[in-house]
């Protein structure tokens, strides 16, 4: 929880209102995949926690590609809104090949690994899916603007 508060104040410290709009998403993105956790009876054992905070890290990385991306195209002069587009456009392909590898590592863990595999997994897994839910819905959403 250190961790995670720590992680917060960075954003909202280096990036401000992005920083902010993703504190948002990742408290959305904790929550669901809390509940995730608790609809599916896991337990956290140290390799779910590990996963737990794999899947964080891999959160705020999306929103760090993504607004870093907002960033150049507002220097390069475009509008918010034209901003908004291409830095999500641009951010894809990187933000898409990190969730591939980490359902990659999912899979791998689940063919080749021991007994300590399915928590890991699970939760690598269950994190992915609720963190593309949640940059969704509360980061893009955030920055629609009317």
């Amino acid at each position: 929880m250190v961790g995670l508060a720590l992680v917060l104040l960075f954003m909202g410290i280096v990036y401000r209102l992005p920083g902010a709009l993703a504190d948002l998403a990742l408290f959305v993105y904790v929550l669901m995949l809390l509940a995730l956790l608790a609809v599916a009876h896991a337990v956290l054992t140290l390799p779910g926690i590990a996963g737990f905070v794999l899947s964080i890290g891999m959160a705020v990385d999306a929103n760090v590609l993504i607004f870093e991306r907002l960033k150049e195209e507002l220097w390069a002069g475009k509008s918010l809104r034209a901003a908004v587009r291409i830095g999500f456009q641009r951010a894809f392909s990187s933000v898409f090949d990190s969730h591939f590898t980490t359902i990659v590592g999912a899979g791998v863990l689940y063919l080749f690994g021991n007994r300590h595999g399915p928590g890991i997994r699970l939760h690598a897994l269950l994190g992915d899916g609720a963190s593309r839910c949640s940059r969704r819905s509360s980061s893009r959403v955030s920055w629609s603007i009317p």
